[in-house]
């Protein structure tokens, strides 16, 4: 027999599995207006850590909302999971999510890292806080996911006070992030930053990151601790098709302008393994603007920003 508590829950599954494809279709059709430029600036470049972080923030998100609206059950007749099972599957959401939001806050830390000119104070700050970051998420989800309760069609309906708190941790540290990105820049405005220096395609990108980043982990706080019902993973897909867009954004457009300033004489920017990333006060040759052996070297317009 469909009860009506039955009927209501498949009606959030689809509409919880419309906003999936709406964020699927989001990704696919960002990923298609550029991919004219993902190969050109990204794919025609030598093998590097970048190139594959790259490629990690741009195509692996598309797998989560996909699985989630295969694993979901579709109808009042569809197959249904174990609690055991929807357990797992959060589970497997969550880490997805963790390794998304790992890769993305790491190029997010290699820009601050080359605006501070690999300044040892800053940089062990950032490494630091970014760890405790990461430990605190991964203790949040460890003390959560076992207290997560699930609805026969294995939609979340209640989690722990605790929980909210995982996208908080985030919230913090990207805001720490941004509030040094704000301090390198009004620290440089009065040195003559041009809209054509590398500074400055640094800072705009990360504003509009943070932004963006800011606003779904916020909204995605919002909905677990204000709906306690099967709603409240609504926009969690979402998530993942912003950080994706955003965090291949900031490093597409650093190889573009990079390409395209490749013969300009001025200052270079030299991107390293691990996020080291450098200024450096004089003009490289054109040979050496490649990813091989894991660095970038690329010439930049504008002033000396050492």
């Amino acid at each position: 027999m469909v009860t009506s508590e039955t009927v209501s829950e498949y009606a959030d599954i689809t509409v919880i599995k419309y906003l999936n494809v709406a964020a699927t279709c989001c990704l696919v059709y960002d990923m298609l207006i550029h991919l004219g430029d993902e190969i050109e600036y990204i794919w025609k470049a030598s093998h590097s850590w970048m190139k594959w972080i790259y490629a990690f923030i741009r195509h692996f998100p598309y797998i989560v909302p996909i699985t989630i609206n295969v694993f979901l059950p579709g109808s009042s007749s569809g197959s249904r999971l174990h609690s055991n099972q929807c357990r797992g599957f959060i589970t497997y959401q969550f880490i997805a999510n963790e390794a998304l939001t790992v890769a993305v806050e790491a190029i997010l830390i290699a820009r601050v890292c080359a605006m501070f000119n690999r300044n040892k104070p800053v940089v062990g700050l950032v490494i630091a806080l970014f760890a405790m970051e990461v430990a605190a998420m991964i203790t949040v989800l460890a003390f959560s996911i076992p207290r997560i309760q699930f609805s026969p069609t294995c939609l979340i309906t209640h989690t722990p006070s605790i929980f909210t708190s995982y996208w908080l941790w985030s919230l913090a540290f990207e805001t720490f992030l941004f509030a040094l990105t704000l301090i390198r820049f009004f620290s440089d405005i009065r040195r003559g930053l041009s809209g054509t220096s590398v500074l400055y395609i640094l800072v705009r990108d990360g504003m509009w990151a943070y932004a963006v980043i800011f606003a779904i982990m916020l909204l995605n706080t919002l909905c677990y601790h204000l709906i306690d019902g099967s709603l409240a993973g609504l926009c969690f897909c979402w998530e993942f098709a912003i950080m994706s867009i955003a965090g291949s954004h900031v490093l597409l457009n650093l190889r573009r302008f990079s390409h395209r300033s490749h013969e300009s004489d001025g200052t270079t920017l030299r991107m390293e393994l691990l996020g080291s990333i450098e200024f450096a006060g004089r003009s490289m040759p054109a040979e050496a603007d490649d990813w091989m052996s894991d660095t970038v070297i690329t010439s930049t317009a504008g002033h000396d920003m050492t």
